[in-house]
């Protein structure tokens, strides 16, 4: 009886942290995607014709 109630107990945490896991997944995903298209923002403002915005452009990409 103590077993199962052991295994019970074992297979919830297993869940629960499986859980987490995959959220914390997602949410890196989104954060990843949402750099992917800040980094393309800053490539194409690097072909602005302002000297500034190209400069900004290229410090912000070099510290992605």
């Amino acid at each position: 009886m103590i077993e199962n109630d052991m295994m019970a107990v074992l297979s919830a945490t297993t869940r629960y942290y499986h859980g987490q896991i995959d959220a914390a997944n997602a949410e890196l995903y989104d954060s990843r995607l949402r750099i992917n298209h800040l980094e393309d923002v800053l490539r194409a403002l690097l072909d602005d014709d302002n000297e500034k915005t190209r400069s900004d452009a290229q410090r912000a990409l070099e510290c992605s």
